[in-house]
């Protein structure tokens, strides 16, 4: 077995999530990464929630199709008794794709948006938003070497780095 299709249960509201778990370290205790999954078990702790295996798979390959079997078995990504937002199937490593990948819920919440406003939203995300060689980027002009041997000084109200060894008048160590 490379791993194991799951369904995890919230005892308390009786919503589901459907996924694939393919870490052996994570047989025991894994019960899922779903972004609204993961918000709900930091609501409802993790005691209030359990887990059963649905299928058990030999192959990579068979392990996603399971996946994307067992949610459209449940229409999972349309029904508000479950948490998942995508179709499954790849791992939640998905990429965007505006017409497959959001459920219901989501493209609702997204059609609000204009097409300007979803270009921005969507270049305003960790990658790419600095160009590494240009101005852009944080570190354009710097020299990690040297601010290494900066030291932060404070005096209470007011932070800055100088060079090492040399503490200016009325600041101490530390940033706060």
């Amino acid at each position: 077995m490379i791993g194991f299709i799951y369904k995890t249960t919230n005892k308390i509201n009786g919503k589901s999530y459907i996924g694939m778990c393919s870490s052996e370290k994570r047989f025991d205790t894994y019960l899922g990464s779903g972004k609204l999954l993961k918000q709900a078990i930091t609501k409802y702790g993790k005691e209030n929630f359990e887990r059963e295996v649905l299928t058990e798979c030999d192959t990579d390959n068979e392990l996603r199709r399971a996946e994307a079997k067992w949610i459209n078995h449940y229409d999972a990504i349309n029904n508000p008794n479950f948490y998942n937002l995508m179709e499954g199937g790849r791992g939640g490593h998905t990429g965007f794709h505006e017409d497959t990948d959001m459920s219901s819920v989501v493209k609702q919440h997204w059609s609000k948006y204009t097409e300007q406003e979803k270009k921005e939203r969507l270049s305003n995300t960790t990658f790419g938003k600095y160009d590494k060689s240009s101005s852009n980027n944080p570190m354009y002009g710097r020299s990690a070497v040297a601010e290494q041997k900066l030291r932060w000084y404070t005096n209470g109200e007011k932070t800055i780095y100088v060079t090492e060894g040399t503490q200016p008048e009325g600041y101490r160590r530390g940033r706060k």
